[in-house]
């Protein structure tokens, strides 16, 4: 069936529980929408029990173009990534639609698609891996998966094998809001899946290309599910929580929430009108701030933390997103480089947009010691966030370039480069062996 939805015309979803919005809404002018009545219909499609099933996550993701039929209304959508006629900017013309994209090299990486399975529901679990397999035909030539297969040993093949082809598994953060409530609700509770799986956190939503430093070897224990990573280069460093993250002990409740998506959208309408902030003589509340808003539009997980070195500016503060507390954390050089859509307006409509090219961003997966025992095992919690690959930036304290110093040197280099730079200084002799 992937076949079928990658090289349909068009896909035609009946979703009978969306209903046309009041009239009024029609007449509501909303930026980037049109409308409010197309705002809400989006949304109302997205929260349909259609979207919430494992199968029809194939079908959106494989689709190019889509007709989504309601009770009494429907609309077109297609996706940015595979043409330069103008759309709406929702999470369908964005992110779901035609996720390989010609950008993309024909793939995808396997983030994106757990980013959403990981929420879904079945009538059968191997449903939801029938439909991840079809959507990663590549990786699963050689695989064969049934109904007769225990589950958990059709989990345990399935994510062995996918960690094994694409670590953009390590790509996830956290999936709780500022207030602690999860952002989605996960439907992976019950498989006792290892933590590089991402399943208690949520993964990013763009494309994700992975490298790996030359001096860094894994494999996944077929028996045990652990991912053994062995390599001679790795940061060890102390971490603090963001005050306004999920793990702040001063500020609870809807509070919390609201302050921090007003400030978010303060930061947004001030960036558009070409007003960035100086984060070489801002407070350190500020830069937080920003950078908590850079973490969101470059990965959609949310800061749950930060990291600055002794005697560095405030300037070289780096967010990172957990899915537990921690005070000290591994990071290692598997460098997550992802894409994500730089969106201009076209003509003098708002709300017709083309993508104009594509940010580098860069992250790094992040562990920290299992408590749970006294043996040298780690967990996979997230992900740091290193900055952008933009030449000419509006703020180059943004580029990851200026967290090693390198303030005039081009930020577009090739990823090997990037992890020597990175890991230049936090080589040992002996190769250490991390068990996840």
């Amino acid at each position: 069936m992937h076949r079928i939805y990658s090289n349909a015309c068009y896909t035609i979803v009946m979703a009978p529980d969306v209903q046309c919005p009041e009239s009024v809404y029609f007449e509501e002018e909303m930026p980037q929408y049109g409308n409010y009545a197309r705002w809400v219909t989006v949304f109302d499609f997205y929260d349909s029990y259609w979207m919430k099933r494992s199968w029809t996550l194939e079908e959106v993701m494989m689709s190019k173009r889509i007709l989504m039929i309601g009770t009494d209304i429907n609309f077109f959508q297609h996706s940015l990534h595979t043409t330069t006629v103008p759309s709406v900017v929702d999470n369908f013309s964005s992110q779901l639609l035609d996720f390989r994209g010609e950008h993309h090299g024909q793939e995808g990486s396997v983030n994106q698609a757990l980013n959403e399975a990981h929420f879904r529901t079945s009538t059968k679990p191997h449903d939801m891996i029938f439909a991840l397999a079809n959507t990663f035909s590549h990786m699963f030539d050689d695989i064969d998966i049934d109904y007769e297969t225990d589950i958990k040993t059709t989990f345990n093949t399935f994510y062995q094998h996918i960690g094994t082809e694409d670590l953009s598994i390590l790509c996830f953060g956290s999936n709780q809001e500022p207030n602690h409530s999860r952002t989605k609700q996960s439907t992976m509770d019950d498989y006792n899946l290892p933590s590089w799986c991402g399943v208690a956190g949520r993964h990013t939503a763009d494309f994700v290309n992975t490298t790996i430093h030359s001096q860094l070897t894994y494999c996944i224990d077929v028996e045990t599910m652990h991912m053994n990573i062995t390599t001679n280069r790795y940061w060890k460093i102390p971490i603090a929580p963001y005050i306004r993250g999920c793990f702040s002990t001063l500020i609870y409740g809807r509070y919390i929430k609201d302050t921090f998506s007003k400030l978010e959208k303060y930061i947004m309408a001030a960036r558009i009108r070409g007003n960035w902030t100086d984060l070489i003589s801002a407070d350190e509340d500020t830069v937080l701030q920003e950078w908590s808003t850079n973490m969101r539009i470059a990965s959609t997980v949310l800061m749950t933390h930060f990291y600055r070195r002794p005697d560095d500016p405030l300037s070289k503060t780096r967010p990172l997103s957990l899915t537990e507390d921690c005070e000290e954390c591994i990071v290692l050089p598997i460098l997550l480089k992802s894409y994500t859509a730089d969106i201009k307006v076209v003509g003098n409509n708002d709300f017709n947009r083309v993508i104009d090219k594509y940010i580098g961003s860069y992250f790094l997966p992040v562990f920290s010691k299992n408590s749970d025992d006294d043996t040298e095992k780690y967990k996979a919690v997230g992900i740091y966030y290193l900055g952008e690959d933009r030449e000419n930036s509006k703020s180059p304290t943004f580029n990851w370039t200026h967290f090693v110093g390198m303030d005039d040197s081009n930020p577009q280099k090739n990823p090997e480069e990037i992890l020597d730079i990175l890991f230049e200084n936090d080589h040992y002799d002996v190769p250490r062996e991390f068990i996840i």
